[in-house]
């Protein structure tokens, strides 16, 4: 189930990245955001500041969606959720 978890990171700071400089649908993007944000949520029980953090990167996808943010913002969201991918990938 981790190694599962670990791609859906992978795969959504890839999609972050590409929408930075590409228009992807809003559902693809609001996809995302709800894995995220419900990811964080269910595993906020544990307290793990991972969780927190992913919370804190679907709400920062969700508000670039509509608004653009720093690039060295958007940059350290997809930094985190492929590294946190690929440390679960290899755990």
């Amino acid at each position: 189930m981790i190694k599962v978890l670990g791609i859906l990171d992978i795969l959504a700071g890839i999609l972050f990245a590409i929408s930075l400089f590409l228009k992807l649908p809003t559902l693809i993007m609001l996809i995302v955001v709800f894995y995220l944000v419900i990811k964080g949520i269910f595993f906020l029980m544990f307290l793990d500041i991972a969780s927190i953090l992913d919370l804190i990167s679907g709400i920062l996808i969700f508000i670039s969606l509509n608004t653009q943010l720093s690039m060295i913002l958007n940059i350290l969201v997809i930094l985190f959720l492929v590294q946190k991918g690929v440390f679960s990938l290899l755990s």
